[in-house]
């Protein structure tokens, strides 16, 4: 009797050692299958990304802020940029990454003119589709506009500003940005979307 009960129990420990090294196995492979997919994907990926980066076209956003005070905005003199040297813009420049067109006017406007701005006073009010010329690409202009700021503009960066001066919106100076003037007479007359330098 009680070697019968030795053979089965001998006989149930063969079966669970022979299911456990069968599940050993099993570990085993998946892991070597995954370890070579890994591998393979690393050895693939960089090219794929290289081949989109070289490849993939690119859209550039620079934004512009609109800063009314009553009927009047407020310009800012380009200098010394390389880029309508010499006539009128508004205060902006281009996204750095990882941030939202609220957030990227603020960000300027602090940089060039020392004022203040919640991204959510900030209201986008027109973007334009732009084929710069020469070799800026294409952009998509976004302006923003906000009646709510702290602190008071002033000339930050009198290297690349040669002045702030407040116009109004019905008599802007004539060497305005003509992508610039483009967008205010889009505003003032209601249309959130243009193309320029097609």
């Amino acid at each position: 009797m009680h070697t019968r009960v030795r053979e089965r129990v001998r006989g149930a420990l063969s079966r669970i050692t022979t299911q456990s090294e069968r599940t050993r196995q099993f570990q085993a492979t998946t892991r070597s299958a995954r370890a070579k997919w890994v591998r393979a994907k690393a050895n693939t990926s960089p090219p794929v990304i290289k081949y989109f980066m070289n490849n993939t076209f690119k859209l550039n956003v620079s934004v512009f802020l609109i800063l009314r005070k009553k009927d009047e905005i407020l310009f800012y003199k380009r200098i010394d940029t390389n880029h309508e040297e010499g006539k009128y813009s508004l205060v902006g420049g281009y996204l750095d990454g990882k941030e939202t067109v609220q957030q990227g006017i603020a960000r300027e406007a602090k940089e060039e003119i020392g004022i203040e701005i919640k991204p959510e006073d900030l209201t986008v009010v027109h973007v334009i589709h732009h084929s710069a010329s020469g070799n800026y690409g294409e952009f998509f202009n976004v302006f923003l506009e906000t009646i709510v700021w702290q602190g008071d503009p002033s000339n930050v960066e009198p290297d690349r500003c040669g002045g702030l001066k407040w116009f109004s919106i019905d008599d802007l100076p004539q060497n305005t940005v003509d992508y610039v003037r483009l967008a205010l007479e889009q505003i003032r007359n209601k249309n959130f979307f243009s193309n320029f330098g097609w």
